[in-house]
């Protein structure tokens, strides 16, 4: 054993549980459902949701999901894997 690793064993067990806990969430982060925006039930509710925005004028990309017909509030993207909106999308 070198005298660095002697002197400095709990320098090396924090890094050690550091990156345990690292790879633990970033495969938790790859596994676990992001969310979904649910969808609305029937045209009704979707006419009324566009008029809205149509209204207010934000019937854009970053308000409206055209694909699901909802509106999509901040940080959603829609997800071409699944066909669904995710929630809170970093990209």
């Amino acid at each position: 054993m070198t005298d660095a690793t002697h002197t400095h064993w709990l320098l090396n067990v924090a890094f050690a549980v550091s990156m345990g806990l690292t790879a633990y969430f970033y495969i938790l982060c790859m596994v676990e459902d992001p969310g979904f925006v649910p969808k609305l039930s029937g045209i009704a509710e979707q006419k009324a949701v566009i008029d809205e925005l149509i209204e207010l004028w934000k019937f854009d990309e970053a308000n409206f999901c055209v694909t699901c017909m909802i509106r999509t509030p901040l940080r959603s993207k829609h997800c071409r894997r699944c066909n669904r909106c995710i929630a809170k999308h970093d990209q």
